[in-house]
């Protein structure tokens, strides 16, 4: 899941619980429409945004269709709540239009601001599978919030205190195991 802002590069994902949370509410209010289709919920909490994903699948199919919402987030704020839920009512309300209207309704595939609810919020539609992307990710090393890890330039670098040496010393160099 590729977040929109180009600042964005650490993230923690959705705790568990609270995916499944955003499960049952989808499967509540769209149970019959949904059927026997894998529901895939996916979150990611950035410094400026979060990011939403819910994703539809067919059982024994590795076509997945995506619903993806990224909405503004302050951290001093501290309203990752409140933005999560306008970000579930984004993908919920696609979610809405994509089951009334099929394959006939057409999401942009690139972010796209949008007005809803009185704020602004940016969505876009993917066909990624979740699980075989989580799954090349394990195959390449990549761990949660590692995604695109490169030295975030806006951090302070490290004060002393934050160092395992001492000012002055050198720590002996960290043995590595053998390359598998």
């Amino acid at each position: 899941m590729q977040p929109r802002l180009k600042t964005s590069k650490k993230w923690s994902p959705f705790p568990k619980e609270l995916a499944l949370q955003i499960e049952g509410v989808i499967r509540e209010n769209f149970g019959s429409e949904l059927g026997s289709l894998k529901l895939v919920i996916e979150g990611r909490i950035y410094g400026q945004e979060i990011v939403l994903r819910l994703g539809l699948r067919e059982k024994d199919s590795i076509r997945q269709t995506n619903f993806e919402v990224s909405v503004d987030y302050v951290i001093a704020e501290g309203k990752v709540l409140e933005s999560i839920h306008l970000a579930l009512d984004g993908a919920g309300a696609m979610l809405e239009e994509f089951l009334k209207d099929g394959e006939a309704v057409r999401f942009p595939k690139t972010w796209l601001e949008q007005k809803f609810h009185d704020q602004q919020i940016f969505i876009q539609s993917s066909a990624v599978n979740t699980d075989l992307e989580a799954e090349a990710d394990r195959l390449l090393g990549l761990s949660e919030g590692l995604l695109n890890a490169e030295e975030d330039e806006s951090e302070d670098p490290p004060s002393e205190a934050d160092r395992d040496e001492r000012p002055g010393e050198r720590s002996p160099p960290k043995k590595r195991g053998p390359i598998h």
